[in-house]
């Protein structure tokens, strides 16, 4: 039974794709349809409207294949090796602020998050 459900919800979470990309081609918005669609996904999933487990054994399946997706990009790094060679470590400093901004960004939001979850709580 699972081998034929899993097909379904893969399917579902491409329709949700197909969706944001409707949505976009008649908004006229620069925004892709990829990211309209998750984000009404996600919209969906948190006001309860669409249960988890209707989508959770496809998107199980698909992040175990997750690294296999990946690999395109990293045989594409080896094409610009020389370039790398040459300002590569103008890039690996580029990477590295880019990476420490996010994550002092996101830990700032979560903390804002938390606390005002723990105030918004504390008044109730």
């Amino acid at each position: 039974m699972r081998t034929l459900i899993i097909p379904v919800q893969i399917a579902g979470l491409w329709g949700f794709y197909e969706l944001g990309s409707w949505v976009r081609d008649i908004l006229q918005i620069p925004i892709p349809g990829s990211l309209l669609g998750m984000g009404i996904l996600l919209t969906l999933l948190m006001t309860g409207v669409f249960p988890e487990r209707w989508l959770a054994g496809g998107s199980e399946w698909l992040l175990g294949w997750l690294p296999l997706l990946f690999l395109p990009s990293i045989a594409g790094v080896v094409g610009v090796l020389p370039f790398l060679q040459d300002r590569g470590w103008e890039l690996m400093i580029v990477v590295i602020v880019n990476t420490l901004l996010v994550m002092a960004s996101s830990s700032l939001t979560s903390q804002w998050l938390v606390r005002r979850r723990a105030g918004g709580e504390e008044s109730m």
